[in-house]
């Protein structure tokens, strides 16, 4: 059985049949070990007659890591080892992006050019969709801001460059 650390799991459901235990008055756990002695415990919510447990994402196991899985039936004083499997905690696919570089280009062009170094993390072979919309969102909101922190910057030169001007006026004045 393939359980996930980075996503939630499905819902795991037992249809239960008793007889002579009031199916009202008992309590369902699934209980997972592994080798390394790291224990998962989760009590199920029985309706109907069927047990529901909703495993959520296992982040305390590492990928790799496996062991057993039991579902165990508690009434009163009396214990029903019901089921049991091997299970194994896998990853679904991601990605993940190291770093971004921006490499800003002055040629024929007054936006800038940047180039992003990914480093994927692609641990099944899983199909990944990647929305080109939302990648031109985010890099047009980049070049509208640097296009507007580059108007800012050629102002302030503009205007120390006037002053450099009055300054050097000034010395040319005090020399005569």
């Amino acid at each position: 059985m393939e359980l996930f650390n980075n996503k939630e799991n499905d819902i795991l459901k037992f249809k239960l049949n008793s007889e002579g235990i009031d199916i009202n008055n008992i309590e369902t756990r699934l209980v997972l070990t592994t080798k390394e002695n790291k224990n998962f415990l989760l009590i199920g919510e029985v309706d109907n007659g069927i047990c529901k447990f909703n495993i959520p994402q296992l982040t305390l196991f590492e990928k790799g890591s496996h062991g057993k899985i039991k579902f165990e039936i508690i009434s009163e004083d009396l214990y029903f080892p019901v089921w049991q499997d091997e299970f194994e905690i896998k990853s679904k696919a991601s990605i993940t992006i190291n770093e971004m570089v921006s490499e800003i280009q002055h040629q024929n062009s007054n936006k800038p050019k940047i180039s992003v170094t990914e480093s994927p993390k692609i641990e099944t072979k899983s199909q990944i969709k990647v929305e080109p919309k939302k990648i031109e969102s985010v890099v047009e909101s980049i070049f509208d801001t640097f296009e507007s922190k580059q108007k800012e910057i050629k102002q302030q030169i503009e205007e120390t460059e006037e002053t450099i001007e009055q300054i050097e006026k000034i010395k040319r004045f005090d020399n005569f």
